[in-house]
């Protein structure tokens, strides 16, 4: 099971669908926040070890629960475009995105300062937000951009520095056969 860790605003948009307890989302593999946009709510998503991120596509209340195969066709999108072997993402995809998923209220803040980098970069011009298909969606909803921007982690108690296209390309590549 992946732990997904949620700000409030999502966590309300869930619902019932929180079950774990405040605090948890220190140990999630992956992070999310909505933000409520043009009528719409846009999800940020982000992997807690290669900080690679989405956005998925401007969800209604009803269609949260879905989200996880929203982001996992994302997910395989933006790998298949960046030229990765099916058969490792479905391997990487297997393992950190199963069918069973749980949330949990809090967000790293590392992972928090990143997504909110992320919203501030987003284009909110309404051709944008309304013409979903004019340039590739895995393109779009990835914020390609700051996939390129130097990251850093803790590890053993030492700054590392990374780029999160690049650990996410690594990441998936593990599972080749």
């Amino acid at each position: 099971m992946t732990l997904i860790a949620c700000t409030a605003d999502y966590a309300a948009m869930l619902g019932k669908l929180v079950p774990a307890e405040k605090g948890l989302g220190g140990n999630a593999d992956w992070g999310c926040h909505v933000v409520r946009r043009h009528r719409g709510n846009l999800v940020v998503v982000m992997h807690e070890r290669t900080r690679m991120g989405w956005f998925v596509p401007p969800l209604r209340k009803a269609e949260f629960a879905h989200m996880p195969d929203l982001l996992r066709e994302l997910v395989r999108d933006t790998a298949t475009a960046l030229g990765l072997p099916e058969n490792s993402i479905q391997s990487w995809l297997n393992l950190e995105l199963p069918a069973e998923v749980a949330y949990a209220c809090g967000i790293n803040r590392s992972i928090q300062s990143h997504i909110r980098q992320a919203v501030a970069c987003y284009d909110w011009s309404d051709e944008a937000h309304h013409l979903p298909h004019s340039i590739p969606a895995w393109q779009r909803l990835s914020f390609i951009h700051l996939q390129e921007t130097p990251r850093t982690q803790l590890v053993g108690g030492r700054r590392q520095y990374f780029y999160p296209l690049d650990a996410f390309r690594s990441e998936v590549m593990k599972f080749l056969d």
